[in-house]
């Protein structure tokens, strides 16, 4: 019968120690031989002969062997067979095992008889000289003696020796000196009994027996104690094997590497793919149905399937157009999803538009935003239900809306939505109200009715830019003053050249029309309509093209990889395990910078004692820092965030070639970077609405800078974004100088920084005016409205009271006033009404300068621009490198909400840009904290872009315009106006100064009165009478009329009319 195979893993141990037994026994053999037949005769020393033959048993190698050993150890070395064949032993034998680690223990007994024998040396001096050594112990012995024992004495040495001599004897033997002294015992024990007293035998017994239950007893005890070791053991191995199984039957943790250009759309199509699970998901959907389908399919089921076929047709190109999804088609209806509600409602007002006038292809149209649930080709949810329950109430070619969609239209002003009712629908709990949307057919009827040519022509839809097109329009006379008062006017009316041309101006002046004086045309020139900024027109412009930048490495060479990243989150896992914190392990995504670990706390952890192990976490993984996020915002996990050991460079023409870019619905795009997932972060300024920008020297501000102001110059046009830019260190933003976006250069003097800021205030003011005149709340609604819309009628003056007799009334300070003028309700000034407003952005680059210079000034002119020029179409960007409480100041930090905060020194920094921690952790180097002014705070690494290729994008601009500067910005005009005095008429005469001081109130306001020059000046009536009189003898102001009003013969800027 054959041997049973014992496991592989005994077999193999055996196998190795019964090789290293055998060969121990051999050595101790060689050893034996070597040293007890050693004789000094055998080697030559000094010229000596030599025996031959050799006397020693092994040969030469065996006396040159023995010779070393003498030499060595003295005497001692005796003792190196008998050890090495207990060794041997061990090996052998496994009763023997506990001897293989004692191998200590041996040498030191050869090195204490070693030393034991150099201290007697006249003990074996004889021995000594034959074996040809210095004495007794050998030079080892020698060198101990000298170097330790003589110190402490013959005797103390010799103590000390037979200690540790015995101490080796015992370990080595395994020699239990209490057993033999207890043996010892019961045997002395035993001797003492008298034999031959009665029961003497009987007391031998029990002496006997009690001493064998001892030694049981202790039998007992060792086994019991072997068992418990043995057992904890066992539940050790168990534990590890538990722990083995777990992780072997735990999936992998799911690692996304989006570091690498072009990461994103892979990663996004791969979940695609991998995922066939239900998905949740936010959407707009829209219900489309053809009235009066089934009759037409119960009278002719072929034109029925031609109507099928010809609206796919029609409405597939829109709801492209417009992003949508094609869901399904049931029956004559479509389901369509939007990931906006706007674009829903522009698709359906476009299908409207496109199918009016298709024969049977009326459409009702229901819309509304909720839940769906996509699993595979089913679609589910509050979303499809409601909006197919709403589709019915909607008029045929009209749209019907819910409540939700509707609160997303309040803010449009270009949409007219009407309540409907409140209604029950079928499968919903409560009530719904539903609102219809107006499409623009009854415009289209009253059209017809009116011009009845235009019915024959044939439908097209327009593109979006054609109704912000520039073709001419017929133009529509203007009323005249005849036409408001019913009266005829004594010189005829010219035509304007627009009119002449059949052409209709793009800028339009509200012109006033007076109900009070003589019906004629005016002789004076009147008072300039106010104008705010327009660029330079570029014809045919071109936006610069993504060859001016770097092209990303899309073969760039991996690192950190899959298991390394695998064997990091083991590592933090097995870390918090020791803290007795119980986590598994989630998503790993590898960012540009950083890689983020999920981890998933177990039922009861709270996440925060996760971050008080960060340091322990940061020691395990050898990193540099981490960053802890508990939860990650939008998740329920907690995310570690490590430094990538090598760090993939973000590139600014790989975010301007993603889809996030080119499918922006943003109004004010500005490209940020990418966030930790890799996910190309677009930002929308006009949502901000101003920023503030800061860190620490050598952070990445300045890249930061450079990147949204080239994200701006590859989006629009000079007509459609002028720039301010601010820059008192003259060197960081002088590469945009000359370019057509300026509405002025460069502006490095901090005493002309205020002026600036002065003029945008100001140029926010005219477009609120702008606003109230068109009746529109924002930029966006003044840009939409429609080009057709009337002027609103400008109010005539209202005069208070009539006549021309003089009143004469007390004033404040008890002197006659005169009232000499119709007091009137003062009208606003006139207005050049733009067709497009274009946005305006303020670029400061170092804050930290402007405050030292002028603090109260800077700091309430940003105020101003930041609390007010939002719907105006003006935000501001504002940049420093010192982020303390006296540069960001509480009325600046609370007017920028939208702030980035780069790495910074210390925490209280970092509160103070973002008012909460987590700056001071960050990498440098574009490494950045984002936080919105609504929602949590994004960690972001910058794009890089170099100076080279600013300037290779500046310059495309400069090549197609030159900018068209406004010079009133950064020039202050004496004495707030025109300096009414010059060389020839200033004089030293107070009286004189005075009366030119009035002379130029009066031109500048294109007013002449005595009662309010009065007021104005704070002088009498006498004063300001003469004063009147004299401006009339030198031809200033003309006579008094009926009404007591004179004619000013000089305008504004002070020159004649």
């Amino acid at each position: 019968m054959a041997r049973k195979e014992a496991p592989q893993k005994d077999t193999t141990q055996g196998g190795a120690n019964e090789v290293l037994g055998i060969g121990l026994f051999a050595l101790a053999v060689l050893f034996l031989l070597a040293l007890f037949s050693y004789d000094k005769g055998d080697l030559s020393f000094n010229g000596t002969e030599v025996n031959d033959p050799r006397h020693n048993l092994v040969g030469l190698i065996g006396a040159w062997l023995a010779q070393g050993c003498f030499l060595a150890l003295g005497v001692a070395a005796y003792l190196l067979p008998p050890l090495t064949l207990v060794f041997a032993f061990g090996f052998l034998i496994n009763k023997l095992d506990g001897l293989r680690k004692r191998w200590p223990w041996a040498i030191a007994m050869i090195l204490a008889g070693s030393a034991g024998l150099s201290l007697y040396p006249n003990l074996f001096g004889g021995l000594a000289g034959q074996l040809n050594t210095v004495d007794g112990g050998g030079y080892i012995g020698m060198l101990l003696n000298k170097a330790i024992f003589q110190h402490v004495g013959t005797a103390g040495a010799t103590v000390i020796l037979l200690s540790v001599y015995a101490v080796s004897l015992l370990y080595i033997t395994n020699f239990q000196l209490k057993d033999w002294a207890k043996e010892m015992w019961q045997k002395w024990k035993l001797r003492r009994i008298d034999r031959s007293a009665p029961l003497a035998e009987e007391e031998v017994e029990l002496t006997k027996k009690e001493d064998e239950l001892s030694q049981r007893l202790k039998e007992l005890e060792d086994l019991q104690r072997k068992l418990e070791a043995t057992q904890t053991q066992v539940e050790q191995t168990a534990q590890a094997a538990e722990e083995t199984v777990a992780a072997a039957q735990q999936d992998d943790p799911r690692i996304i590497d989006l570091s690498q250009p072009g990461a994103q759309a892979a990663q996004a199509a791969e979940d695609e793919e991998d995922d066939t699970s239900a998905k949740r998901q936010l959407a707009a959907i829209m219900f489309t149905d053809i009235a009066g389908y089934s009759r037409l399919a119960n009278h002719d089921e072929k034109e029925a399937l031609k109507l099928i076929r010809k609206q796919r047709r029609l409405l597939k190109p829109i709801v492209k157009k417009y992003e949508g999804e094609w869901l399904k088609e049931i029956g004559d209806g479509l389901l369509l999803s939007f990931a906006s509600s706007l674009n829903a409602v522009d698709c359906a007002l476009a299908i409207q538009e496109k199918v009016r006038g298709h024969a049977h292809l009326d459409l009702r149209i229901g819309i509304h935003q909720g839940d769906i649930v996509r699993d595979g080709k089913d679609i589910l949810g509050d979303g499809v239900n409601i909006a197919s329950r709403i589709e019915p109430y909607a008029p045929i070619g009209g749209v019907a809306v819910s409540e939700k969609i509707q609160q997303d239209l309040i803010s449009q002003p270009q949409y007219e939505v009407q309540l409907l009712g409140e209604f029950a629908l079928e499968g919903v709990d409560q009530r719904v109200e539903i609102y219809t949307l107006k499409t623009g057919a009854e415009e289209l009827d009253e059209t017809q009715i009116i011009e009845p040519e235009d019915a024959a022509q044939e439908e097209t839809v327009l593109p979006p830019d054609a109704l912000e097109s520039d073709e001419p329009e017929p133009s529509v006379p203007s009323a005249t003053a005849e036409d408001v008062l019913g009266v005829e006017s004594s010189e005829p009316v010219k035509a304007t050249d627009e009119e002449e041309d059949g052409t209709e101006s793009s800028v339009h002046i509200a012109a006033p029309v007076s109900s009070t004086g003589p019906l004629q045309q005016p002789k004076k020139k009147g008072p300039k309509a106010t104008r705010v900024d327009r660029g330079p027109m570029i014809e045919n412009y071109n936006l610069p093209p993504a060859s001016f930048l770097q092209a990303p490495e899309y073969n760039a060479p991996q690192v950190d990889a899959t298991e390394e990243l695998k064997a990091q989150a083991i590592t933090i896992q097995k870390t918090l395990n020791q803290f007795g914190v119980e986590v598994t392990l989630g998503d790993i995504t590898k960012g540009p910078t950083i890689t983020r670990f999920e981890l998933h706390p177990a039922a009861g952890v709270k996440m925060e004692k996760i971050t008080t192990y960060a340091n322990n976490i940061t020691a395990a993984l050898e990193a540099e820092r981490i960053n802890i996020l508990a939860p990650v915002p939008g998740k329920s996990t907690v995310g570690v965030e490590v430094p990538n050991r090598v760090k993939t460079k973000v590139i600014m023409r790989d975010l301007l070639e993603s889809d996030e870019w080119k499918k922006s619905k943003a109004k004010i795009p500005v490209a940020l970077g990418k966030d930790v997932y890799g996910k190309p972060m677009i930002a929308d300024l006009a949502e901000m609405p101003h920023l503030l920008i800061a860190g620490a020297t050598g952070a990445g501000k300045s890249v930061c800078m450079n990147s949204i102001i080239a994200s701006l110059l590859y989006k629009f046009s000079p007509d459609e974004m002028r720039m301010v830019m601010i820059d008192p260190k003259v060197v960081e933003l002088q590469m945009y100088n000359k370019l057509p976006h300026l509405v002025v250069p460069v502006v490095t003097d901090p005493k002309k920084v205020i002026l600036a800021l002065r003029w945008v205030v100001q140029e926010m003011e005219k477009r609120y005016k702008i606003f109230a005149q068109e009746n529109v709340k924002n930029i966006h609604a003044f840009n939409k409205r429609s080009p057709k819309k009337p002027l609103p009628e400008s109010e005539p003056e209202l005069p208070l009271f009539g006549g021309a007799e003089e009143r004469v009334e007390a004033g404040q300070d008890g002197f006659a006033v005169e009232i000499d003028e119709e007091i009137t309700v003062p009208r606003e000034q006139e207005l050049e009404i733009p067709d497009k407003l274009s946005y305006i952005v303020v670029v400061i680059d170092e804050l930290a300068d402007l405050m030292l210079t002028a603090p109260a000034e800077v700091e309430n002119a940003i105020a101003r621009i930041t609390q007010m020029a939002r719907a105006a179409g003006i935000h501001c960007i504002v940049a420093t490198q010192r982020p303390s409480v006296d540069v960001i100041t509480g009325v600046i930090k609370a007017n920028l909400p939208t702030r980035i905060s780069f790495k910074v020194t210390s925490r209280i920094d970092s509160r103070t840009i973002l008012g909460e921690q987590g700056a001071e952790q960050l990498l440098g180097k574009g490494d950045m904290l984002y936080k919105p002014n609504t929602g949590a705070m994004i960690r972001v690494h910058g794009p890089f872009v170099s100076d080279e290729e600013v300037e290779r994008v500046a310059d495309h601009w400069r090549g197609q315009g030159k900018p068209d500067y406004v010079d009133a910005v950064t020039e202050e005009p004496e004495d707030g106006g025109f300096n009414f005095e010059d060389e020839f008429t200033a004089s030293d005469n107070p009286d004189e100064r005075k009366y030119r001081q009035a002379c130029q109130i009066v031109i500048e306001n294109q007013k002449a009165s005595g009662s309010w020059l009065q007021r104005q000046m704070g002088v009498g009536y006498n004063t300001a009478a003469k004063w009147i009189e004299r401006m009339e003898s030198e031809g200033l102001v003309g006579p008094a009329n009926h009404v007591g009003r004179r004619e000013i013969f000089r305008d504004q800027d002070g020159n004649p009319i």
